[in-house]
C-alpha cells in the first residue's frame, strides 16, 4: 500500500522538478561567451563596457614558482576549442601541456556568473610536475 502512493508522489516531484530546471527562452540572457586568439570573451548587459576579455588559459606552471624565473615555471601548452553552443552560453576545450597532460576543460556561462570545470590526466608515464594554472587554478 505505501509503494502504490509513493509511485504517484515520486512521479509528481520528478516531473515538477524537471519544468523547474528547464530555463524559458526570455530567461536567456544573462552572460554569454566566446574564445578567439587565446581570449576568452565575457559580454554581459551589467559589465562595464558590455564585454571583458582574459588571456585563457595564460599559462600552466610548475611548483615553486615564486622563487624561479617565469620561463623555467612555465610548460608550454597549446589551447584548441572543441565546441561552442549557438547561444553563447558554453565552450568547451582541450588543452596539450607539454610533455604529456591533456587538459579537458569547459566554461559555462550563466546570469550573471561563469562556471569552470578541468579534468587534467597525464598521458604519459613521468611525473609532471604541473602545479597551477593562471589565470584560474
Amino acid at each position: 500500500m505505501f509503494t502504490r502512493r509513493l509511485v504517484p508522489i515520486l512521479s509528481l516531484v520528478i516531473t515538477t522538478l524537471s519544468y523547474a530546471t528547464v530555463p524559458s527562452v526570455k530567461g536567456a540572457s544573462g552572460l554569454t561567451v566566446s574564445w578567439t586568439n587565446n581570449l576568452l570573451t565575457i559580454t554581459g548587459p551589467n559589465l562595464p563596457g558590455g564585454s571583458m576579455s582574459i588571456w585563457y588559459l595564460e599559462a600552466f606552471c610548475r611548483s615553486g614558482s615564486t622563487k624561479r624565473d617565469w620561463g623555467q615555471t612555465v610548460l608550454p601548452h597549446k589551447t584548441s576549442l572543441l565546441s561552442s553552443t549557438r547561444d553563447g552560453k558554453r565552450l568547451q576545450f582541450s588543452t596539450k601541456v607539454t610533455p604529456s597532460v591533456e587538459v579537458l576543460h569547459e566554461v559555462r556561462a550563466g546570469k550573471d556568473e561563469l562556471e569552470f570545470e578541468f579534468k587534467l590526466t597525464n598521458k604519459g608515464t613521468e611525473f609532471v610536475d604541473l602545479n597551477w594554472g593562471s589565470p584560474l587554478f
